[in-house]
């Protein structure tokens, strides 16, 4: 094969080679791909050392793209990344002659973002980053004051002042946004305010002048929509820019450039992104998955119709370069794909923003189309079918990422933010599985608005200067973890039931699916709670002492059973389901109805007692024939609240004698000789931790009764009144049972019901879930795992919160900053890890817990400080060492495997 001429197009194509070599599909099709794919690879490294510097640090029209999609290969990455180390220098002078996107320093920022989203964040430091970006910023500073220009940032590329994506300011703005982190207070202000000017030249029908000149004059039909000139280019800027500050001027700037593509965006230029339909569908696109607003998707899907028009194909133009990205067919063919039902959600315009998986598929698509040479030996006829091929097998190779929060704030001033799903979209999180040597990964949500963010940190044995030192030792092994999860409350089956089928999915998938948060403990109540519609229990015929008559009822079919056995499916069966009775049937108890304080009427194990153990077996039995085996069961729902007799919901009083007592003498015997119940554990308690350790006292040390009950579930109010170090007590006392946090729930107390979006009772969890694992705690439950709006239903009006909240007029659900406190445990945390010795020396406000999982450690800071925290983890086990800065009030969850 002859040496190629290497032009400004095959340079672009280069950096396909790394991702197509990962490509098993083309292994069976395209040997031949394969071989110009590693040749041209070869020569593009040899062409590196010998190309003049500013060639090279061009991203997208130039070798750096080339480099940065290169460091897929491991063999590669360290030279290359010292070489675009090096490369920053050049690009940091003050002589570099661009700052646009295309040739420039923006071009070289969005490079570096893709390396760190899709590589390592760690690989690029953030001292390069930093000279570049503000070498930007400052370029654009002494531009705009030579020139006395209004807007504090401004560029000229050859000699004209754009304002649009490629070659202007918008694209300039969206890039440094894209490191929004590493600007100074005074840059941050300068980008932030040449946004608002942007914004202030917007015009009455909703478009952006292509340059400064043309500002406030008309262009009549010549006006340009363009993604690189126009309205299309800006939105992703004004929609950064909302969700960024949550000012609702730049989303409704962004909803007049959608109006004005509507109306006056089908180009005749091509089918690309640059000058094409492409590129204007992919802002209306934009649009729908900012909003959700079904409108701007139906619109975004006619741009793709008129692309596949043969009649308006016809009377498009050819472009200089049709199969490019900008400018051509890998532009439209990326929108088309990204239309598709299974990529719809993930769908993100390139270049667009961090953590998106359109950012792979990106750099496929730019080079895939310009390489179409090497597709020649197919044949004409069979060519367009094989690169369709290629894409879908690209995008099936390339779109592993996690899919981000989109945020509604409540009180941007108090930070209340709650992350919207609805049945095409909603944020989730890949699960973890290979971690690299000498890496840790490293998950934060935050007050400021994070929500899983990830990042890598390193591990080694040097030892830094930090304000806490968090120490964790691996050799001191402590309790098993039983899981964590939530309640099949009849009113979590009224809200899913409120939904349409795919945002009831969607809700079901975040707490259970492979990509949700990782729950695998259920409780389910045995009849009625007062998160019911009514009062009712599976026998209600006063005298049926055999329970003949027993049945499940409606709540059962329509709230409780379709969902739970969704939730076994989606876990693939790893569910631990655990079920807590309220109350006997009214008529069993001696005030005569489940509401209200009352016993079970008679003696201890008298005919009542045994007539409502065969109740209890019969729940299980019945269960059991839908398909819905049980882990365990807990004696009784807060027992204690039973001695109140004006109590305003379902109870029923046990004292720990009576279920000493009754275990032992009727039920545990009953459950062994049963098959539905023979292997359930038993939980007593199942109440606020005042009670022990006496409770535990009173049945463990009873010979025969211990040999009936497994654990004690412990509930979270009225905490104050008892420190978490009553469970360690317990623990020494009876150290072969169980602790399990069996209910949890904000908003039950001074404020009732759901505070949107409010970050302390996410605190108020992590807080709770960290001091009971360290005081042995084996899990944590929380109450139920979705309410409406206003904390319901609840027939007594007992409104709480919940991590998800259900709005059924506008078909979405809401993720409460707890829905995020609790997956920063349950997501990561294994059923059956080991709780390990954790200390935490510095500053007060900041407490961590860690577990052990086949030597993959699991540490859980929450810092409730509002400054941040330089903190240094020490593997006591290894004597390795790790070393971030905790944000303030933010709770974060680190792993790495053992070194």
């Amino acid at each position: 094969m002859q040496s190629p001429c290497v032009s400004a197009h095959e340079r672009r194509a280069l950096s396909a080679a790394v991702h197509c070599t990962h490509n098993s599909v083309l292994a069976r099709y395209c040997s031949v791909f394969y071989y110009n794919i590693l040749y041209y690879a070869s020569f593009s490294l040899v062409h590196f050392a010998s190309g003049s510097s500013s060639r090279q640090a061009r991203f997208l029209c130039g070798d750096l793209g080339v480099y940065v999609t290169q460091m897929s290969n491991p063999e590669l990455r360290q030279s290359l990344v010292e070489k675009i180390e090096k490369l920053s220098v050049t690009l940091a002078k003050d002589d570099y002659p661009s700052d646009e996107m295309l040739v420039g320093r923006a071009g070289f920022l969005s490079g570096v973002l893709w390396i760190r989203t899709t590589i390592d964040h760690t690989l690029i430091s953030n001292d390069c980053v930093q000279k570049v970006l503000s070498a930007m910023i400052l370029s654009g500073r002494r531009y705009s004051s030579q020139r006395k220009s209004p807007c504090p940032l401004m560029y000229d590329y050859h000699g004209t002042e754009y304002l649009g994506a490629a070659h202007g300011l918008a694209g300039i703005l969206q890039m440094a946004l894209g490191f929004y982190d590493l600007l100074s207070d005074t840059e941050e202000r300068a980008v932030r305010e040449s946004a608002d000017w942007l914004m202030s030249t917007q015009d009455d029908e909703g478009n952006f002048a292509s340059s400064v000149k043309w500002i406030g004059r008309e262009r009549g039909d010549d006006q340009l929509v363009h993604w690189c000139h126009g309205a299309p280019g800006v939105i992703l800027l004004c929609l950064t820019m909302w969700k960024r500050y949550g000012d609702q001027k730049y989303f409704k700037a962004a909803l007049r450039c959608g109006e004005l593509i509507w109306n006056k965006g089908v180009l005749k230029k091509g089918p690309g992104i640059c000058h094409g339909v492409g590129g204007n569908g992919y802002a209306l696109l934009m649009l729908y998955r900012a909003c959700g607003d079904e409108e701007w998707l139906h619109r975004a899907r006619c741009f793709a119709l008129m692309l596949l028009d043969r009649n308006i194909r016809a009377a498009q133009r050819i472009p200089d370069s049709p199969f490019s990205l900008f400018e051509g067919l890998s532009g439209a063919l990326c929108f088309l794909v990204d239309l598709l039902p299974e990529n719809i959600d993930k769908a993100q315009f390139p270049l667009g923003r961090r953590k998106s998986r359109q950012q792979l598929m990106f750099f496929a698509f730019n080079r895939i189309m310009l390489m179409r040479p090497c597709f020649s030996w197919f044949g004409d006829a069979s060519s367009e079918g094989m690169l369709l091929l290629f894409i879908f097998t690209a995008i099936l190779e390339l779109s592993k990422a996690d899919l981000p929060c989109v945020q509604k704030v409540y009180k941007s001033t108090d930070h209340n933010i709650v992350c919207v799903c609805n049945g095409t979209y909603c944020d989730d999180i890949e699960p973890v599985t290979k971690i690299a040597r000498g890496k840790a990964v490293v998950y934060v949500s935050s007050l400021a608005g994070k929500r899983f963010q990830k990042s890598t940190i390193p591990v080694s044995g040097d030892t830094k200067t930090a304000t806490v030192e968090v120490s964790v030792d691996a050799r001191q092994e402590f309790q098993s973890i039983i899981g964590f999860g939530g309640a099949f409350t009849d009113s979590v089956g009224i809200n899913l039931n409120s939904l349409k089928e795919s945002t009831r999915q969607k809700l079901l998938e975040a707490y259970f699916g492979k990509n949700g948060i990782g729950y695998n403990l259920g409780r389910v109540p045995i009849a009625s709670t007062d998160f019911s519609t009514r009062e009712y229990s599976y026998a209600d015929v006063e005298g049926d002492m055999k329970m003949t008559g027993f049945s499940l009822t409606d709540e059962d079919f329509d709230y409780k059973i379709p969902y739970i056995l969704t939730a076994m499916n989606l876990t693939g069966g790893k569910i631990r389901l655990f079920a807590s009775p309220w109350s006997a049937p009214g008529w069993m108890k001696t005030n005569g109805r489940m509401k209200g304080g009352g016993t079970l009427k008679g003696k201890v194990n008298g005919p009542y007692y045994q007539s409502y153990a065969t109740y209890l077996v019969r729940f299980f039995e019945e269960y059991a024939k839908n398909g819905i085996p049980f882990w365990g069961m807990t004696l009784q729902n807060e027992p204690t609240s039973g001695a109140l007799p004006f109590y305003g919901w379902q109870t029923m009083l046990l004292t720990a004698t009576m279920e000493r007592d009754f275990v032992k003498g009727i039920l545990g015997p009953l459950f062994k000789s049963n098959s539905a119940t023979k292997n359930l554990k038993v939980i007593a308690l199942d109440d606020n931790r005042l009670s022990l350790p006496r409770w535990a006292d009173i049945i463990f040390n009873d010979p025969e009764a211990t040999k009936y009950v497994d654990g004690i579930g412990v509930h979270w109010y009225l905490n104050f009144l008892m420190p978490a170090k009553v469970f360690t007590t317990t623990h020494n006392r009876h150290p072969d049972k169980f602790l399990l946090a069996t209910e949890a729930c904000a908003g039950s107390t001074l404020i009732h019901g759901p505070v949107m979006g409010d970050w302390y009772r996410a605190e108020e969890y992590a807080e709770d879930i960290i001091t009971d694992l360290n005081n042995f705690v084996a899990g944590w439950t929380d109450w139920n795992i979705c309410l409406d709006e206003q904390g319901g239903p609840n027939w007594v009006s007992n409104f709480v919160d919940s991590p998800i909240i259900v709005n059924a007029s506008a078909d979405e659900f809401y993720k409460q900053p707890m829905f995020y406190a609790m997956g920063h445990f349950s997501k990561f945390i294994k059923m059956d890890a080991v709780g390990i010795a954790t200390k935490v020396e510095g500053k007060q406000g900041l407490i961590a817990t860690a577990v052990d999982y086949e030597g993959r450690r699991t540490l859980v800071l929450l810092n409730q400080r509002d400054s941040s925290e330089e903190v240094q983890i020490n593997d006591l086990a290894t004597g390795h060492h790790l070393y971030l800065t905790l944000e303030r009030r933010s709770i974060a969850t680190v792993l790495w495997d053992k070194q």
